[in-house]
């Protein structure tokens, strides 16, 4: 089940490459995921909030 969101992501990404759209989301959205990720690790590690800057 936890496949399906990675397969969906992909096959939107070959959707819009064979009709010319550009994808909802951008590299921006992107970029914000990976800072949340590095901050939950970076709090996971210090055992407390972080904060971060989106």
């Amino acid at each position: 089940m936890g496949d399906t969101a990675f397969t969906d992501e992909v096959q939107d990404f070959v959707n819009n490459v064979i009709v010319g759209k550009q994808p909802e989301v951008t590299v921006d959205d992107g970029i914000k995921a990976l800072k949340i990720a590095k901050a939950c690790q970076q709090s996971a590690n210090v055992g407390k909030l972080v904060d971060i800057q989106l």
